[in-house]
């Protein structure tokens, strides 16, 4: 295999930084460290919505901010 120069994983990844993703991945992951909290617990509809399910809704509404 040739390497054409670059890390490997800049050749997988395209090479780019993509702040949006970054930004899309911290939101979703402080998401849903907190929803299992004690604050959100407190409310209802915090108990009858899953919280993986909030991290897609929020990662597809900030994709399309960002994209």
């Amino acid at each position: 295999m040739q390497k054409l120069g670059g890390s490997e994983l800049q050749a997988a990844f395209g090479g780019g930084y993509s702040a949006g993703a970054s930004v899309i991945s911290l939101a979703c992951l402080t998401l849903l460290v907190l929803w299992d909290g004690p604050f959100l617990k407190k409310f209802a509809w915090a108990t009858l919505v899953p919280g993986p399910l909030v991290c897609v809704v929020l990662g597809t509404l900030l994709n399309k901010l960002f994209g």
